[in-house]
């Protein structure tokens, strides 16, 4: 077994891999049990869970690369020429989306400006996600929020996505809390001006992760109001949620029952203290942490099915 775990910003990985046993080979990797001796990117490609049939070769956890990071999969073999093919890390959840355009988003009266991927969608309908802490390496490249990013726009939404202060290509400092909320309300406001928000409260969406979701939240208690909300794996057990509420309206939270940073109990116990948590769905990802490797497709199914509930 490969375990990979390697940083957001590849662009490009090639994985080699050695086998003394041709015939184990191909008993083992249906991938290569073809006539022909070389397999290109054209004759097949791979999803995460179709990697477990690769005779152990390579990990699914290596789905937490950027989905624009190309891989390859090498085998050499003996007596055989060299076999390769292109790994989809998201073909389970990839379906057919439209090319997102960089935008600059003005903060801070015009002082700052943050970073920000936009993708126009067809219902009207405009998230914003949140990525995780920017001191803890998050950013908009995140497969929290690339997988949700996919779902959204698998549904026909649009999706905007965004580095928050001193992430990638935003200017300012990093890990300021109260900054990124309001920085969140001036996104908001950035959306407005731009006609894909009305002047009342609807139209706003939020999907945020971990300290995304914070500050979500954060920017609610400062008077957004988002139409839905989307929160993945909020940190109760790593930052203060005791002040933070949830808004009356429908509302999507997952978390793994592994999760190293909210546990089941937490989040719960933090339910159980909001009045408009009626409105709220949680689901319990079995066997995921915080980070949920190689649960990017129970993600965005989690995602689809709320959506197609709450929004037919």
């Amino acid at each position: 077994m490969l375990h990979c775990f390697f940083p957001m910003y590849l662009k490009s990985l090639i994985i080699f891999s050695w086998h003394c046993d041709r015939s184990s080979v191909r008993k083992k990797n249906p991938l290569f049990a073809s006539n022909s001796k070389v397999l290109t990117a054209s004759h097949r490609s791979l999803s995460p869970r179709s990697l477990r049939l690769c005779g152990g070769l390579f990990s699914s956890t290596a789905t937490g690369l950027n989905s624009d990071c190309n891989v390859y999969l090498i085998l050499v073999l003996p007596g055989l020429s060299i076999q390769y093919a292109k790994l989809d890390l998201y073909a389970d959840s990839r379906e057919v989306v439209m090319q997102e355009v960089p935008i600059r988003i003005p903060v801070s009266g015009g002082e700052i400006s943050l970073e920000g991927l936009f993708h126009e969608g067809k219902n009207g309908r405009t998230p914003v996600l949140c990525h995780p802490h920017p001191l803890y390496g998050g950013n908009m490249e995140n497969n929290v929020v690339l997988a949700a990013r996919h779902a959204l726009a698998a549904c026909g939404w649009a999706t905007l996505r965004f580095n928050f202060r001193g992430v990638g290509g935003s200017g300012g400092q990093p890990g300021q809390c109260e900054n990124d909320a309001r920085d969140l309300i001036a996104v908001s406001e950035f959306l407005r001006s731009k006609g894909f928000r009305s002047k009342d409260s609807g139209t706003l969406d939020l999907a945020a992760y971990s300290y995304g979701a914070w500050v979500a939240l954060e920017a609610i208690r400062h008077g957004l109001l988002p139409d839905s909300l989307l929160l993945f794996s909020p940190p109760l057990d790593f930052m203060s949620f005791d002040e933070l509420k949830l808004p009356t309206r429908p509302a999507l939270i997952t978390i793994g029952n592994q999760d190293e940073f909210c546990s089941v109990e937490s989040l719960k116990k933090w339910l159980s203290s909001q009045p408009d948590a009626k409105d709220a769905v949680l689901e319990i990802l079995p066997y995921c942490d915080h980070f949920y490797w190689d649960f990017g497709n129970e993600l965005s199914a989690k995602i689809k099915a709320f959506l197609k509930k709450n929004f037919p």
